[in-house]
């Protein structure tokens, strides 16, 4: 299942949650041996992932926070700074920089949103 599919499985009630509940009810549901193993193979298998996912979630975090700290700065300096307390005037940005911090924030939010969606 591709990247849209999962997303699409996961808006629709079929993600990682949704698996390991179906997992889980198998395993209680196993007639046989051989139903239970396969159901707790199944288990072990999506708790995996689920691991990976939380432990890739933090690194895609702290990658996200050290690419936008200097343009969060800029921008608090510029809001609480320039416009709130009148206390300077900030340069602009260059038009390179400012498609850069376009494109930061762009990534960060559909990151998240793709994250929080994969993860459910």
């Amino acid at each position: 299942m591709g990247v849209l599919g999962k997303i699409l499985a996961s808006i629709f009630g079929g993600g990682l949650a949704e698996q390991l509940r179906l997992a889980y009810q198998a395993r209680l549901a196993a007639q046989n041996d051989a139903e239970r193993i396969a159901a707790e193979i199944e288990i072990a298998g999506l708790e995996a992932r689920r691991q990976v996912l939380a432990q890739g979630g933090r690194w895609i975090t702290a990658v996200q926070v050290a690419w936008a700290l200097p343009f969060m700065l800029y921008n608090a300096k510029l809001v609480v700074w320039d416009k709130i307390l009148a206390l300077g005037v900030t340069d602009d940005l260059s038009p390179a920089l400012y498609e850069l911090q376009g494109t930061i924030v762009a990534f960060f939010f559909v990151a998240t949103t793709a994250q929080t969606i994969l993860n459910r």
